[in-house]
């Protein structure tokens, strides 16, 4: 696979959007809740997360459409498990149910 991580696009700046579509960048100060809040996440699948997006390289939240080339959904590749770092530094496998699909609100795990 050609596919990794890739950043949260709700809180890493995303220069490949067109500029009516950026968002501020943010620092870490904003962030809520850091042991809570996804950093980066294993990705690499389109909206039905098994279609692969090679050269993905953002993690796009779950209520965010997949807008262009760099963008993906997490891949459950590790036992239907992704790994995620979150921004408090650690690292955690969860299931997608756990923090990307029918969350409320929808982006809960990425919202700064």
């Amino acid at each position: 696979k050609q596919n990794s991580y890739g950043l949260n696009e709700l809180i890493f700046a995303d220069l490949t959007d067109p500029d009516t579509m950026q968002a501020p960048v943010s620092t870490l100060a904003v962030v809520r809740a850091p042991a809570t809040t996804v950093m980066m996440a294993e990705l690499g699948t389109q909206d039905d997360f098994m279609t692969d997006r090679p050269n993905a390289y953002k993690s796009t939240a779950p209520s965010v459409a997949i807008n262009d080339a760099k963008d993906a959904r997490p891949a459950p590749r590790h036992f239907q498990r992704v790994n995620v770092g979150l921004m408090d530094g650690h690292q955690k496998s969860f299931r997608l149910e756990q923090f990307y699909t029918g969350q409320i609100p929808s982006d809960k795990w990425y919202q700064p």
